[in-house]
Parts: structure tokens; C-alpha cells; sequence
């Protein structure tokens, strides 16, 4: 949030392109109203041989489980 990374250190590396397994990248406390979501790379496994990703599919979901 903010380029600020949130959620765990995630790597895709697959030796031919595929779909990635379901992934939690994080929990953000958002503000009510339009938010703005980017995904950044910020390095890639020693396999790779690019350094990118397409997202198919982004799900959100309220939580009211957030500790404070």
C-alpha cells in the first residue's frame, strides 16, 4: 500500500508459462470508497529468465478479523 510491500515474499518461477496455484499476497485495511491495488516486482528466482507476471484474477474480500 503506498509501494509499501504488504504480505509474504511470493515466487511464481514455473519452467513453462502457467497458471500459478491460489495465492495470499497480503490483508490491507482499505478506506471506504475507490483503492488503488499494484502489484510490483521487485526481483525473480535464479531459474527465471524475465522478470514478469500476469494477473488473471484479483478476489477481495471483507474481513472484520483484523487485529488493530
Amino acid at each position: 500500500m503506498d509501494e509499501a510491500p504488504d504480505g509474504p515474499v511470493a515466487d511464481f518461477y514455473a519452467e513453462k508459462r502457467q497458471p500459478a496455484l491460489r495465492a495470499d499476497l497480503g490483508t490491507l485495511e482499505l478506506d471506504e470508497g475507490p483503492n488503488s491495488l499494484m502489484f510490483k516486482v521487485v526481483g525473480k528466482n535464479e531459474e527465471s529468465q524475465g522478470q514478469t507476471f500476469d494477473v488473471m484474477n484479483v478476489i477481495c474480500k471483507k474481513s472484520n478479523n483484523l487485529a488493530l
